[in-house]
């Protein structure tokens, strides 16, 4: 998954995992590539993280560039980069009252049958 290099910037591939355990999803926005060479791929990319935080969730977005490398046959990140363009709050509370709608309307309007299957 990582690269050599990477692997000194990150510490170990455990200390990257580490760094994410409090990451409860993971949205990529956009994933587009701007360079590509026969062992090298450069991509820009916006993702959009939730973090778990006592009874709900940070909600961050960050853009970023990532490098992999072909290793042995295998594609690694070589350099990861990214910065925080957003960041705000969400009560647990708040996401299930919006799930909970979203499944009603859905319901009604006859085009999910997530919550509310027909007999």
């Amino acid at each position: 998954m990582l690269s050599e290099r990477e692997k000194q910037n990150q510490g170990s591939l455990q200390n990257f995992a580490n760094g994410r355990q409090d990451v409860a999803d993971i949205e990529v926005l956009s994933f587009k590539v701007t360079a590509e060479r026969e062992n090298t791929v450069n991509a820009d990319y916006r993702i959009k993280t939730k973090d778990k935080d006592g009874n709900g969730f940070i909600v961050r977005t960050f853009d970023g560039n990532v490098t992999f490398v072909k290793s042995s046959g295998t594609w690694k990140i070589d350099a990861l980069s990214s910065r925080k363009t957003d960041e705000h709050r969400e009560s647990l509370k708040k996401l299930l009252r919006k799930n909970f709608l979203q499944e009603i309307f859905y319901w009604k309007l006859g085009l999910g049958k997530k919550l509310f299957p027909t007999p």
